[in-house]
């Protein structure tokens, strides 16, 4: 998975994960609020499931 989301308060962050690992930052103000997701199974992600595990990094 890769790309920015915007948070509940207007914030832009930075995502990039794997199976072992997930990284977030602060993102560029320029940055398009867009995820990427790349595996087999990536089809089954839905809004609310990435929604529900980004807000457990916040």
């Amino acid at each position: 998975m890769k790309g920015c989301f915007i948070d509940d308060n207007g914030a832009r962050h930075h995502l990039e994960a794997t199976e072992n690992q997930i990284q977030i930052a602060n993102s560029a103000a320029e940055e398009p609020a867009k995820i990427v997701l790349i595996g087999e199974r990536a089809d089954e992600i839905t809004r609310e499931v990435l929604s529900a595990q980004l807000m457990m990094f916040e």
